[in-house]
């Protein structure tokens, strides 16, 4: 919702593991990597997809739903129970850094269901793009989640397997030629013609939480001499109301390529192809009480199906950006009352700055600081506030500090909040933070010393500097005589390692090093002593 012209983060992992994996990388590389790999209809990896079970789909819709409402803890461990998990992917293109939420099947699990991606600061929030033919509908995956990252929609699915991977019929009205040349029934892995499915039930948990969902799916088509470009319907034939959205985006498909012929199911009344009259979401949208099975006479105009041709619009990223453009023009921004220019995050051990800035500012009342610690089960918790401009046409800048005691890796975001209660969601951005630094003697090892036969052997020292230092370290015997000295050495701060040979001289016995450090002042900060044993 909120334009980003910088939106960057900076952060160090330490290694902590938890149910919500963190990524970084290019979106669209991911998921067009995914799709060149999901299983086809060939004989060797024909029925990789099989059919979910009614109680393994409703788990999988409460964890969209959990993760719709920001509860994302919650969502990852819910997922796991059906063998899914939950990405906090930061997506790197064009130097950016806006993070998505993915939910997909974890690597040991054989439910070929597709990907599921939430876009946690979306500028149509209605919009939810759906690619259910990635690999049999050339290119409609990844124009799709071109189209997705450009526009800024709310939600994307992509599916797991071709259409026709599965043998099994599903129970669901209409026949298609497309798997076998005859006219057969749809088959269970052809996502669109199937209530027992992970899209069926991905685009109810949208539509229960999200006012006004819009769903675009994204299918492709072989043109014949009398066929048009583009065939788009809304999954019947009743006139919409007055927005008549596909009326709209055909008028802006043509701003981007005049050549472009059409047909519109409410329309043409005399073209009878490709409608996606069976299309159990296009039912489910339209409410359709027996989406299966029987088509819906109501038309909201929230479900646009697009048949294209494959190349003036499927065929690269010439064809892609002209449908984006469209989109892009049909459906505008959502309302701005902030608009926030960059939101960024420091890290330095323990510590936190936040920082960000607005260009203009409406009504504006407070910034409310959220925190989500992604090594526990937990919610979105408040941990401070920064008062708003109000209005304000000229930039602001804000800054907000924490101090976290407990290492881990966490989110952070801000909650805009109008002066008439109303309020929207910054970006997320990922922070791990890791146990502050201080002045330590660690260890020595081994301990105790084998002596090697002519008398000498090697130890480690191992210590930390909070800060930069002046390192004494030195060996004594028994009697509190110093013998040597190991290490006299201005250090920078961090984790250190000296190695020291014993003298080949030493007898075996008990003997005591003692490690000093001054700071950069000269202040004596740490002393520390510890025995070393010398064996034969």
């Amino acid at each position: 919702k909120l334009p980003l012209l910088l939106f960057s983060i900076l952060y160090s992992l330490n290694g902590v593991i938890f149910s919500q994996t963190p990524q970084t990388g290019v979106l669209t590389t991911r998921i067009n990597s995914f799709i060149d790999n999901m299983p086809d209809s060939s004989l060797a990896q024909r029925n990789a997809y099989t059919l979910p079970e009614w109680s393994d789909l409703q788990v999988y819709r409460r964890a969209i739903e959990q993760l719709v409402l920001s509860n994302i803890s919650t969502a990852a461990q819910i997922a796991d129970s059906i063998n899914f998990q939950i990405v906090i992917f930061t997506d790197t293109t064009g130097g950016g850094s806006r993070i998505y939420h993915i939910l997909e099947k974890q690597d040991t699990s054989s439910k070929h269901w597709g990907v599921f991606i939430l876009n946690t600061i979306a500028d149509r929030q209605s919009l939810f793009i759906q690619a259910p033919h990635p690999k049999f509908d050339f290119n409609t995956g990844k124009q799709g989640i071109h189209v997705f990252t450009r526009i800024g929609a709310r939600a994307f699915y992509v599916s797991g397997t071709q259409r026709c991977n599965n043998d099994t019929s599903s129970s669901c009205a209409g026949t298609t030629t497309v798997c076998t040349g005859a006219s057969t029934p749809f088959r269970i892995s052809d996502q669109p013609h199937t209530v027992q499915g992970p899209l069926q039930f991905a685009t109810q948990a949208m539509d229960s939480l999200i006012t006004d969902l819009i769903v675009i799916q994204l299918h492709g088509f072989t043109k014949l001499e009398s066929d048009p470009y583009v065939i788009m319907s809304n999954g019947n034939r009743t006139e919409p109301p007055s927005t008549n959205r596909l009326l709209a985006l055909k008028n802006n498909l043509l701003t981007e390529d005049p050549d472009l012929t059409f047909k519109i199911a409410h329309i043409d009344l005399d073209y009878d192809k490709l409608l996606g009259t069976t299309n159990t979401q296009g039912r489910l949208i339209n409410g359709s009480t027996n989406p299966c099975n029987s088509s819906a006479s109501n038309n909201p105009d929230r479900f646009l199906h697009l048949e294209q041709e494959r190349y003036k619009l499927r065929n690269d990223s010439t064809g892609w950006n002209k449908m984006t453009n469209a989109l892009a023009a049909t459906f505008p921004l959502d309302p701005l009352p902030v608009e926030l220019v960059s939101f960024y995050i420091w890290v330095r051990g323990s510590d936190v700055e936040l920082h960000w800035n607005t260009a203009t500012e409406i009504d504006s009342r407070v910034f409310e600081i959220e925190l989500l610690s992604l090594n526990q089960n937990s919610s979105w918790i408040k941990i401070g506030e920064v008062p708003a401009a109000g209005f304000s046409n000229s930039p602001k800048y804000y800054n907000f500090k924490a101090n976290l005691k407990t290492p881990g890796n966490y989110l952070f975001r801000l909650k805009i909040i109008d002066f008439d209660g109303s309020f929207e969601y910054s970006p997320e951005l990922f922070a791990s933070v890791i146990a502050p630094l201080k002045y330590e003697l660690k260890n020595h090892y081994p301990n105790p010393v084998n002596l090697t036969e002519n008398g000498s052997s090697l130890v480690n020292f191992n210590f930390v500097l909070a800060g930069e230092g002046s390192v004494v370290l030195e060996l004594f015997n028994s009697a509190g005589e110093k013998i040597d000295t190991v290490k006299d050495q201005v250090m920078p701060a961090g984790e250190h390692s000296v190695a020291y040979n014993i003298p080949s001289n030493l007898v075996s016995g008990i003997y005591f090093y003692k490690l000093k450090i001054k700071n950069s002042s000269g202040n004596t900060v740490y002393i520390k002593s510890s025995k070393l044993a010398l064996i034969r």
